[in-house]
């Protein structure tokens, strides 16, 4: 392969992910689910053990059912668990679910469903997930119009 050949493979690897990053808009709904499914495992914690148990891993079954419709729908999933930007929103979603469950667990009295603070923090939580969400979407989507996704 010479110069101009390579030089051409690469313009098209360009001109699809930029293709690919005009494609990658999913509706507002679609990132509410990440913070319905956040909200929804922070009421687990309020739940007697073996509930909590159920509950979360509903979550967990959820959140694969929406990467395999992502899949399905639009030809691509969403792997938040990669190097660079993209990467840092996913540990800081995970940090701000971890500390979320933590303080439900240990600092909200009991019963936490009549606490003002856990709503807020729910809420939080649940606002943060969502909007982390988007800005996994907008830096994956300007990385791949860069070339700075592989």
């Amino acid at each position: 392969m010479d110069r101009n050949e390579a030089a051409a493979a690469l313009g098209k690897v360009s001109a699809t992910d930029s293709k690919m990053a005009d494609r990658m808009r999913w509706p507002f709904w679609r990132h509410a689910i990440v913070g319905a499914m956040a909200g929804t495992l922070l009421f687990a914690q309020t739940l007697d053990n073996s509930l909590n148990i159920l509950v979360s891993g509903l979550v967990v079954v959820l959140a694969l059912i929406v990467q395999r419709a992502d899949g399905k729908k639009h030809g691509m999933t969403v792997n938040g668990l990669r190097k660079g930007r993209t990467g840092w929103i996913a540990l800081v979603l995970i940090v701000i679910l971890v500390a979320a469950v933590m303080l439900v667990r240990s600092t909200i009295a009991q019963p936490q469903l009549q606490q003002p603070e856990f709503w807020l923090l729910t809420g939080g939580t649940m606002i943060a997930t969502t909007a982390l969400s988007y800005a996994w979407q907008g830096v994956y989507r300007a990385e791949l119009r860069s070339g700075d996704a592989r």
